[in-house]
C-alpha cells in the first residue's frame, strides 16, 4: 500500500474548497469495480498545488487506487475503486 501526497496550501485561505464539476463520470466496470473521473474547478484557492496517490486496495470503504492533481483553481481526479463497504471487525468486504 502506497499512499503519497504533495501539498502546497494557499496560507491566506481559511475557507475550505468546494468543487464545481465540469466533467464527472463513474463507470461499472464489474460487480464490484468502478471508474470514476472528476474534473473542474474550486471556488476559492486552497491548495496552490496537491497532487496525491493512493493504492489502498482493501481495508477501508470504497478502497482502491486514486490519483488526485490540483493546480491553482483546476483539479483531476481519477479513481478506480470497489464499490463495497468494508467490515472492520471481519477484516472483509461487507457481503450484500
Amino acid at each position: 500500500m502506497i499512499h503519497l501526497r504533495l501539498q502546497i496550501n494557499n496560507p491566506f485561505n481559511k475557507d475550505c474548497a468546494r468543487l464545481n464539476d465540469w466533467f464527472f463520470h463513474d463507470w461499472k466496470l464489474s460487480k464490484n469495480k468502478n471508474l470514476e473521473i472528476q474534473f473542474g474547478n474550486t471556488t476559492n484557492l486552497v491548495d496552490v498545488a496537491d497532487i496525491e496517490i493512493d493504492t489502498k486496495w482493501i481495508g477501508q470503504d470504497h478502497a482502491g487506487l486514486t490519483f488526485s492533481l490540483t493546480i491553482l483553481w483546476l483539479y483531476l481526479i481519477i479513481k478506480l475503486y470497489d464499490r463495497r463497504h468494508w467490515n472492520y471487525d471481519d477484516k472483509m468486504w461487507e457481503v450484500e
